[in-house]
């Protein structure tokens, strides 16, 4: 505080008596940035003080004040709606994407033929990710309506179920396929290594620019295509498998995270 002194009025114009008066002044408090906001009136307003100067002052009514809070709060909130607005679109436009992609992909449908389902699993996983994208953008634009926060996390829920039991489906059939190639592999050069030892066998209907020596070299090629090509069937079908199953069983377990996420946020 300051303590200052002011001349008083004489009490004899004749004698010439002055006295002084102490007065205690309140110092501005600095925290602020600025030096104002000293005093306030919880009818009348806030009494703002400028540090320079301790006796100038500058008086701002209460409902000026209450009306810029409410300009404050209702450009926060226009904010948040707005960009709710924006994630449910954008996750929307996700989700109506992926759908007409899955139905393209499953035209002509044959899912009784194994090579139709191995190549539209697969065709799935590579898109499968966009999946809880779309749907958590979607939840979160619609986090506001109790019903289409429902539907929405149990419409996830039962994807994601989906999705983590195809894994399944895809690592059968992967392996299935794997398991065909090599055997139809097999089949191939097991049919030409015959005829070569047919034609060894009768050595007298070989043409005469073809000798049996050329018959064993061809024999030897034909088993280490084979074996190459075996080799590739495997790797294939591995690589195949652990990229379907891995992103298909992620989505999966991402669209089960966020339909219990949203089950959650419509009970409380």
């Amino acid at each position: 505080a300051l303590r200052l002194s002011r001349l008083m009025p004489p009490k004899s114009p004749i004698l010439g008596d002055f006295e002084t008066e102490d007065l205690d002044l309140k110092s501005p408090r600095m925290g602020d940035l600025g030096g104002e906001d000293l005093s306030y009136n919880e009818s009348k307003g806030y009494r703002l003080f400028n540090p320079r100067s301790l006796t100038d002052s500058v008086f701002i009514p209460i409902h000026l004040i209450q009306k810029a809070a409410m300009v404050s709060s209702f450009g926060q909130t226009g904010t948040t709606k707005t960009s709710k607005t924006f994630c449910r679109i954008v996750g929307v436009v996700c989700l109506i994407g992926f759908a007409i992609d899955l139905i393209v992909l499953a035209l002509p449908p044959n899912p009784l033929v194994l090579e139709w389902r191995v190549g539209f699993l697969q065709q799935v996983s590579d898109r499968s990710l966009i999946l809880p994208i779309g749907t958590a953008l979607t939840l979160y634009g619609c986090i506001e309506s109790r019903r289409q926060l429902q539907q929405i996390s149990l419409g996830s829920l039962l994807v994601g179920v989906l999705l983590t039991l195809s894994c399944l489906l895809a690592v059968r059939d992967v392996s299935t396929l794997q398991q065909q190639s090599v055997l139809t592999i097999n089949s191939q050069a097991a049919k030409i290594q015959t005829q070569i030892q047919q034609a060894k066998d009768n050595p007298a209907n070989l043409p005469q620019n073809i000798t049996i020596d050329q018959l064993t070299q061809a024999s030897q090629q034909i088993s280490g295509q084979a074996e190459t090509l075996r080799q590739s069937a495997k790797l294939g079908g591995v690589r195949t498998g652990i990229a379907s199953v891995g992103n298909l069983l992620i989505a999966g377990l991402g669209l089960v995270a966020i339909g219990r996420y949203g089950v959650r946020l419509r009970r409380s």
